[in-house]
């Protein structure tokens, strides 16, 4: 294709000024919608994977279908005790552990709280349970083999005025009307609920709760060398030979970090997909407005067009210069949308991250996504001049010069 025609279709669309503003509103509106979105997803995506790799590829999760509930609720049928050394007993299993969480009522003075309690083994086990939900403590100390009525909060308990002040080391509060006094914070994880968690031994948290002989949550360690998909079978068949049910019947899961991921991103996928959907709409609305454009172009320089033709100029020429100042639009359109959809990405996840403190909400600025979005607004350009561009190439020059 000619130099020159690049240099006259950038011309062109220049002329029109306003115009050719406005006709790109629609798509560089849309572009920005769906880079926006399409940033912050793949950032939490990439986020929560990161996180699952610290888990590791060596550790299972058991727990009851319905998922995690509070204490006593009806969403759940939980795991015995009792089914820990069940699990650990399993060819392939190298330790088992479990721990138990629900909703509890924390309190200070006059202040109450709803949030995310944990008890978790203080003993044996406690590393495991540690590794599979890789909190580190910031400040304090763990829990130790003894501990009874002590607790390790949240940052946002030591950092923000959680509970009508901002707590200490040795500070006491009370879960579920029991005091227990606070000998830790964890390190900022970036997710609300667990910033704000309580974590306290498992044994006291039998006591409070009323929950004597359950698990919420078992994980097991597989042992080095061992496939995670056949230690897992062998955990299914030897706990429903126990629970004496069916193949398929099960009422509950092992699941793998993998599976749990996998599980995830499928909701965010579909999520993204029903987002970009409704932001698409607004793309196609400008697609329709480059069409509409070129059109009243073509009106414009009819005379143009005869006169082109009468000097030589071919059908593939005009053809190739109409879609060319198209193209131009939707390019231009592009590259602003772009621009404009990663700037809300980064400014969302500033804002998220400063005035929230959750560091799960982040933004790609991966150069396949702007190229991606660049060149699919300059592609859809490129046919929404294609029917005005032949259009202008099939006018007779006769008839166009008398215009």
């Amino acid at each position: 294709m000619r130099r020159d025609y690049w240099y006259m279709a950038a011309y062109n669309v220049s002329q029109r000024g306003v115009r050719s503003w406005l006709t790109m509103v629609g798509i560089f509106i849309g572009v920005a919608a769906i880079v926006g979105l399409m940033s912050l997803s793949q950032g939490l995506s990439g986020a929560v994977q990161e996180q699952f790799e610290e888990v590791g590829v060596d550790k299972l999760f058991i727990q009851p279908k319905g998922g995690f509930g509070p204490p006593g609720s009806d969403t759940s049928a939980p795991l015995a005790s009792r089914e820990v050394d069940i699990v650990e007993r399993v060819r392939g299993v190298d330790e088992a552990s479990g721990f138990l969480n629900g909703a509890g009522k924390v309190q200070v003075d006059d202040t109450t709280q709803f949030v995310f309690v944990a008890g978790i083994p203080t003993g044996e086990g406690n590393q495991l349970v540690r590794e599979a939900y890789t909190f580190d403590i910031g400040v304090g100390r763990e829990l130790r083999s003894r501990d009874r009525f002590q607790a390790v909060l949240g940052i946002d308990y030591r950092q923000n005025q959680v509970l009508g002040e901002r707590l200490q080391l040795r500070d006491s509060i009370q879960v579920n009307g029991e005091r227990v006094r606070v000998v830790g914070f964890w390190e900022r994880i970036g997710n609300p609920s667990d910033d704000r968690s309580v974590t306290i031994p498992k044994e006291t948290f039998r006591q409070i709760f009323d929950q004597p002989n359950t698990e919420d949550v078992v994980i097991a360690r597989i042992d080095s060398g061992t496939d995670i998909r056949d230690v897992a079978e062998r955990i299914e068949r030897e706990l429903r030979q126990h629970r004496g049910q069916e193949e398929g019947k099960e009422d509950f899961v092992v699941e793998t970090p993998e599976e749990v991921l996998s599980s995830f991103t499928a909701i965010l996928d579909i999520v993204q997909i029903a987002l970009i959907g409704i932001a698409s709409i607004s793309v196609i609305v400008g697609g329709v407005g480059i069409t509409n454009t070129m059109y009243t172009a073509v009106l414009e320089r009819t005379r143009e067009i005869g006169i082109m033709k009468a000097v030589g100029a071919r059908n593939s020429d005009i053809l190739s210069l109409f879609m060319l100042e198209s193209a131009f639009l939707g390019t231009i359109g592009g590259i602003v949308g772009a621009s404009v959809g990663i700037g809300f990405a980064v400014g969302v996840e500033s804002i998220v991250a400063k005035g929230f403190n959750i560091t799960l909400v982040q933004a790609y600025t991966g150069l396949d996504l702007i190229i991606g979005a660049v060149a699919f607004a300059a592609i859809l350009g490129t046919f929404a001049g294609l029917f005005p561009a032949r259009n202008a190439a099939q006018l007779q020059p006769a008839v166009a010069v008398r215009q």
